[in-house]
């Protein structure tokens, strides 16, 4: 078993609130935005954030969180000041492919206003 993390992009007409949208209309559609593999530091993070918005699952496993333009800024701090997470030891890569992520983010959420982004994982 491992950590599978990726995001769904979502048009907002099918949200329904942080932690959930109307995935059944979705079935067909391609929204994954992106996707990681072991990144335990992105999962850490966003379940703080899940638990922040309200989220009652404490496995965080399966479980979805929207994520706004101001929640992009604080993970971007908190990956550039804050982190020390071993996880970098073992991918030399991985500050710089969550970099890319919270660009690509947030360039999406700023020039497509109807759509909203969910994280979401499975290990």
């Amino acid at each position: 078993m491992g950590l599978d993390a990726w995001v769904e992009k979502v048009p907002k007409k099918y949200v329904v609130n942080d932690f959930r949208f109307r995935s059944t209309e979705l079935f067909e559609a391609d929204t994954e935005f992106y996707y990681w593999r072991k990144d335990w530091e992105i999962q850490d993070w966003f379940q703080a954030l899940y638990i922040k918005k309200g989220g009652r699952n404490s496995y965080f496993n399966g479980d979805y969180i929207r994520f706004t333009l101001p929640d992009l800024d604080k993970l971007e701090y908190y990956l550039v000041n804050i982190s020390q997470s071993s996880y970098r030891f073992y991918c030399d890569d991985g500050l710089k492919k969550n970099l890319e992520f919270i660009k690509k983010a947030r360039n999406t959420l700023k020039k497509e206003k109807n759509v909203a982004l969910y994280y979401c994982s499975s290990w």
